[in-house]
């Protein structure tokens, strides 16, 4: 039964709600089958289904506004975030940017990727440009594998939408827990970064994406005038 609240929940207690649910989903993977979830593999996604509803999860955090009995769920816990995370937690266990020290990889996956993607706030990108700023302070280079880990993205979204299964009742129930859900935020990201590089054909850098979500902030800005 979804716990129904009068207020969504912060991007922080999202995150940190959502790493929880994918560790031990994750986890109790490992222990079944002896290995990590691999978001290449097919296979790996319908037994991950097992562990993991995505449609569920992302239930249990419904909240309504004003007097309104209707869940309302923009800005708060969505099932495309809790596959962003899926994602993201992935990629960093197959170790892109593995030549930086654990603080300068957590800055790079906050300020490239984020911890949220759907209808998230405005704070969100201030939090990803804070950790681009960072980076910079540092004089930490830009990744020399992105162009892989965009690759990795690009594997992930066509691996998850899982033709070469056959189309039984249980694949297509187990498609919906988990797959149909990471198709959209591997998608957008890649589509994301591929406009990127035709606005900023010279090259990709902390300071183009911090640019990227400075503008989601300035359009959020002007829809929220009077």
């Amino acid at each position: 039964m979804a716990i129904v609240r009068r207020e969504p929940p912060t991007p922080s207690f999202a995150y940190s709600f959502i790493q929880t649910v994918v560790g031990v989903a994750e986890t109790s993977f490992i222990i079944s089958y002896k290995k990590p979830p691999s978001l290449f593999d097919e296979n790996d996604y319908l037994l991950l289904a097992d562990l993991l509803d995505v449609r569920a999860v992302g239930k249990q955090y419904d909240y309504v506004t004003g007097e309104e009995q209707y869940p309302v769920r923009r800005d708060g816990i969505e099932n495309y975030d809790i596959a962003y995370v899926l994602l993201r937690r992935f990629l960093q266990r197959e170790g892109f940017f593995h030549g930086y020290d654990k603080r300068a990889n957590k800055l790079v996956f906050d300020g490239l990727m984020g911890r949220l993607c759907y209808n998230v706030p405005m704070s969100e990108y201030e939090f990803r440009i804070a950790a681009l700023i960072r980076l910079q302070e540092l004089q930490t280079p830009f990744p020399p594998d992105f162009t892989s880990f965009l690759g990795a993205i690009k594997g992930v979204g066509k691996a998850c939408r899982l033709l070469n299964l056959p189309a039984t009742a249980e694949n297509i129930e187990k498609f919906s827990h988990i797959a149909d859900w990471m198709s959209n935020p591997t998608v957008n990201y890649y589509e994301l970064v591929r406009s990127m590089r035709q606005m900023h054909p010279e090259e990709l850098s902390f300071a183009t994406f911090a640019i990227e979500w400075q503008s989601y902030i300035e359009r959020q800005q002007l829809t929220q005038k009077p």
